[in-house]
């Protein structure tokens, strides 16, 4: 489980954790946690929490700020404006095998 940060409130268990970033194309980064390992993790979100699975052969685009985290081997790269749309900044592009983890507050 990747998460960001600020909405990691605790976790338990046999649990590893590593410092990330998730760069999303502004030229800043949003902090995150990255778990690994058997426990529990307690997150909160700021509104009401979407998954989103994503799959090898079709990426996902979303917002930087939006995103959670995400579960599974994905690949998180900023997104650029031929992905964004209305070729805005600020998007992330996943690709891989997983789930995304949405918190549009």
């Amino acid at each position: 489980l990747n998460t960001r940060k600020g909405a990691l409130v605790g976790f338990a268990g046999a649990l590893a954790h590593e410092s990330g970033r998730l760069p999303h194309g502004t030229g800043r980064h949003i902090p995150m946690i990255q778990l690994s390992g058997r426990g529990a993790v307690l997150i909160e979100p700021r509104t009401t929490l979407r998954s989103l699975g994503v799959r090898a052969e079709r990426r996902v685009v979303d917002r930087g700020e939006d995103v959670l985290g995400w579960t599974g081997r994905l690949l998180p790269q900023p997104a650029g404006p031929e992905d964004a749309p209305a070729s805005s900044a600020g998007f992330v592009a996943f690709s891989g095998d997983g789930a995304l983890l949405l918190d549009p507050g």
